[in-house]
């Protein structure tokens, strides 16, 4: 674990971490990016004895360890950019890649079963709640999904897909653990830039969004692509490989929203 050099003169370091932190998780609720100069009515950087990088290094391992998030720099208009992520302990994110695994059993039932997802405590060891964490857990396997039909997976598909884990098909019927609907919880992701929708006749496709790159960097995402489907195969490594260098090559050129931090919606258009 990291260990904090806080300067002692006056704890100025200490209290800057400390209003960096209720930004960057107000922020972070929020979905947002900043710049440097959106914190000048936040943070005092006037003789400051310490560098802004130091103030971010310092900010995120508070932000790490309880919040489960992370301030991580992105290029906008030629401008850095930050934004908050959630980050995930790493045996965290391996739970969440074995939660789909075809053999796996959670409390004893198989993975398919419609109540598996129900956690048995409201708290665990990771910075989320359960609920969250379910999220979580639903959004890794939507991503698994997207990039197994090569970016572009229709709606109707997508659920019917989720249908199979146990996810309501109803809007009606709401899925008790994380106390929304399947329509609600894609918006969801769609608001949170970690999916993009495209239409085309009518009928509603998604694609990788930006925040979706950002916390899943491309070795995270091949490892968990490998977990999920358990397949080391060489021909499917490469074949996802593929796709996630496509994917992350068209939306790392879609400039990041200011201020809401939302993906563009798409266009009319069947997906390419």
């Amino acid at each position: 674990m990291p260990k904090r050099r806080l300067p002692e003169h006056g704890g100025s370091l200490s209290k800057a971490v400390n209003d960096m932190v209720r930004f960057a998780v107000l922020r972070g609720v929020q979905q947002g990016s900043f710049r440097r100069d959106h914190l000048k009515n936040v943070i005092d950087f006037r003789h400051s004895p310490y560098t802004f990088d130091q103030l971010i290094d310092e900010s995120n391992i508070t932000l790490k360890e309880v919040y489960g998030l992370k301030i991580s720099i992105v290029q906008s208009n030629n401008k850095k950019t930050y934004v908050v992520l959630e980050t995930l302990p790493e045996e965290i994110q391996f739970s969440m890649g074995q939660l789909w695994q075809k053999h796996t059993k959670i409390h004893g039932k198989p993975y398919n079963d419609k109540l598996y997802f129900i956690p048995k405590s409201l708290k665990s060891k990771a910075p989320l709640y359960n609920q969250e964490l379910v999220k979580t857990g639903v959004l890794t396997m939507v991503i698994f999904l997207v990039v197994s039909s090569e970016n572009n997976l229709k709606q109707s598909v997508l659920r019917r897909q989720l249908a199979n884990f146990g996810m309501s098909k109803l809007d009606t019927q709401k899925i008790s653990s994380i106390n929304t609907d399947t329509s609600s919880l894609l918006n969801d992701f769609v608001k949170r830039g970690y999916l993009v929708e495209v239409t085309h006749d009518k009928d509603m496709w998604y694609k990788l969004g930006w925040r979706a790159i950002q916390e899943y960097p491309f070795k995270v995402l091949l490892e968990l692509m490998v977990r999920v489907a358990n397949d080391e195969s060489q021909s499917f490594i490469d074949a996802v490989s593929t796709t996630i260098i496509q994917s992350y090559a068209c939306e790392f050129s879609r400039p990041i929203q200011e201020d809401n931090g939302n993906a563009s919606s798409g266009s009319d258009h069947r997906p390419s």
